[in-house]
């Protein structure tokens, strides 16, 4: 099994859309709770702080305002925002070779 990064046609599950959850200003918190890795999408918005967990208690930033990131099952993503940012949520597909 590995991960196809450069097909980013084939990385991701086509049986399924992007998700958006509904991200507000303030702090929003995301757990990948798909049972398999993620990428998650952020753009936009003011005043954004990006952070990622491993446990949901100790974050680490990220040092962007936006960007696209990969999150492994169980993994945290918190947005802190003024006004709140565009995020979307893909699953990432295994392909085996």
């Amino acid at each position: 099994i590995l991960w196809d990064n450069v097909k980013f046609n084939k990385q991701f599950d086509k049986s399924t859309q992007p998700s958006n959850p509904g991200v507000i200003a303030g702090e929003y918190l995301y757990k990948n709770d798909k049972g398999q890795p993620v990428r998650v999408m952020v753009n936009s918005g003011t005043g954004v702080s990006l952070d990622i967990s491993q446990d949901g208690v100790d974050f680490y930033p990220l040092g962007a305002i936006a960007g696209t990131f990969d999150l492994e099952p169980n993994e945290f993503f918190r947005i802190r925002s003024t006004v709140a940012p565009n995020f979307r949520v893909m699953v990432k597909t295994r392909i085996t070779v």
